[in-house]
């Protein structure tokens, strides 16, 4: 389920003062009143993320995607508890939308356009700081499933194969999502994708032969692969060895 959380808070849009106040006001309870809502409905809504907005009249509000279905009653009675409007019957049948979502993709594009958008950056009067723009449940737990190097830690010299299967799998994912994602953390309820993304990219270190699947492929039949040098140095001593023997 999609749901946005909006308040209320109106005042005289003309008088700049009084917006400030408004602006800042909710900002600064704006993330304890997210949690006691969060804390409130977390039996029935299973994982969730969420993001915040600024709205065009400068109060703040937020997105939130829930992994199980959600009542809507429900859910806008926990938010005005939260926020201390349930004595406003404006709040309670407009502060909380909920919508089904029906189309994966087009959740992560909505949910993305907001971390994309440079205007939220912005802040607006009578805000100074906004605090965290997301966030996530703690059941979202983050398990890599493989890992690709294509540069040392402090190095300057890139694996020619290990960029080439970053590439290759940034594209696989680029077009299961529908939208170019150029990394990071981003919540994925699809059972498949994972597994889909990690047969792409053992075939992708395999075509290419990057060295870090060799790695691992050698340990598992118990061989041990040498670097170069470690194979001048076998060279050399073997040649020692021929030497002395004559």
């Amino acid at each position: 389920m999609h749901v946005t959380l909006t308040y209320h808070a109106r005042v005289d849009e003309s008088v700049g003062e009084l917006v400030a106040r408004r602006n800042g006001q909710l900002v600064a309870r704006s993330k304890a009143d997210l949690k006691r809502f969060l804390m409130c409905v977390r039996r029935e809504s299973g994982a969730y993320c969420w993001i915040q907005e600024f709205q065009s009249r400068g109060a703040i509000h937020f997105h939130v995607l829930f992994e199980h279905v959600v009542d809507a009653e429900r859910v806008a009675l926990a938010w005005c508890r939260a926020t201390g409007q349930l004595h406003d019957p404006q709040a309670l049948a407009h502060a909380v939308r909920v919508n089904p979502v029906a189309d994966q993709t087009a959740a992560r594009r909505y949910l993305i356009k907001y971390f994309g958008k440079h205007k939220q950056k912005a802040l607006p009067p009578g805000v100074e700081r906004a605090g965290r723009y997301w966030g996530a449940s703690r059941s979202l737990h983050v398990a890599p499933l493989a890992q690709v190097m294509s540069c040392e830690k402090g190095g300057k010299r890139h694996d020619k194969a290990a960029c080439r299967v970053r590439r290759g799998l940034q594209r696989f994912v680029w077009g299961e999502l529908g939208f170019k994602w150029r990394g990071g953390r981003l919540p994925c309820w699809h059972p498949q994708l994972p597994e889909r993304a990690l047969r792409v990219l053992n075939d992708l270190r395999r075509f290419y032969r990057e060295p870090g699947f060799l790695v691992e492929l050698a340990a598992g039949f118990g061989w041990e692969l040498a670097d170069e040098a470690t194979e001048k140095r076998r060279a050399a001593m073997d040649w020692a060895a021929d030497l002395t023997w004559a």
